[in-house]
């Protein structure tokens, strides 16, 4: 675990991994960053609302790009998925968002299904397989291949004299 980095020009800590002073590896499935929380980690206030929703992006992202956790802002604060709530929240945001689809594709594929009901996991699965036919539909149709059609031969008919029978012993 890293200790926190002081800047050397404000005398400030910067914090853990020097960006945020949180520390993701005490972080666990189901647990709540309540606003209060998020007001010192930002140091940002509520009120001041575009400034707050870009924070609690990047903390979102910070969030999910050093852990396996699907990260989701609510009312009351930014909320680590359980894995329950991350397959439903993933597949929801994969077909919303065809932009970030292959992103919730791959932290979807994160999820563990030990976690799931039965048939939580049977869906989680089926999930699974149509957004990874999906992934590979969006990646085939963006390719830029020329297809050049190649020349098929005619086929030749062969007159019945022409043609040998053979008998297999």
């Amino acid at each position: 675990m890293d200790d926190p980095i002081q800047n050397p020009e404000t005398g400030q800590q910067e914090g853990f991994f020097g960006k945020y002073p949180i520390d993701v590896s005490q972080l666990k499935k189901g647990q709540l960053i309540t606003t209060g929380q998020l007001e010192e980690i930002l140091m940002i206030k509520p009120a001041e609302f575009q400034r707050w929703q870009f924070g609690l992006l990047q903390l979102r992202k910070f969030i999910e790009s050093r852990t396996d956790f699907s990260v989701k802002s609510t009312t009351e604060g930014l909320r680590i998925l359980t894995d329950s709530e991350a397959f439903v929240y993933n597949h929801r945001r994969f077909g919303n968002h065809l932009d970030g689809a292959e992103r919730r594709f791959v932290r979807n594929k994160l999820v563990d299904a030990d976690n799931l009901r039965p048939e939580e996991k049977m869906l989680h699965s089926n999930n699974l397989m149509a957004e990874s036919r999906y992934i590979s539909a969006l990646h085939a149709a963006s390719s830029k291949r020329v297809r050049i059609a190649a020349h098929k031969p005619e086929k030749q008919i062969l007159p019945p004299d022409s043609v040998r029978t053979v008998s297999v012993k």
